[in-house]
């Protein structure tokens, strides 16, 4: 079971554990849902999306913060 994890990169396990707890829209987190499920075929797939949905994160971080101080 380790090695199987090892050749997992780490940020997917992390991803994969936390994701949920991570405060992203109903959109975002059905896409990083997604991006979960196919990974699992094909593990080193993923970054480019991973990355996306990093940045779209981010982005809707800020949304909230400017909303707050409106």
């Amino acid at each position: 079971m380790v090695r199987q994890y090892m050749k997992k990169p780490i940020c997917y396990i992390i991803l994969a554990m936390h994701y949920r707890k991570l405060m992203l829209s109903k959109s975002c987190r059905r896409k990083v849902s997604k991006l979960l499920h196919r990974c699992e075929k094909d593990i080193f797939s993923w970054v480019k999306e991973f990355t996306y949905t990093i940045k779209y994160k981010k982005e809707y971080d800020e949304y909230l913060l400017k909303m707050q101080l409106l």
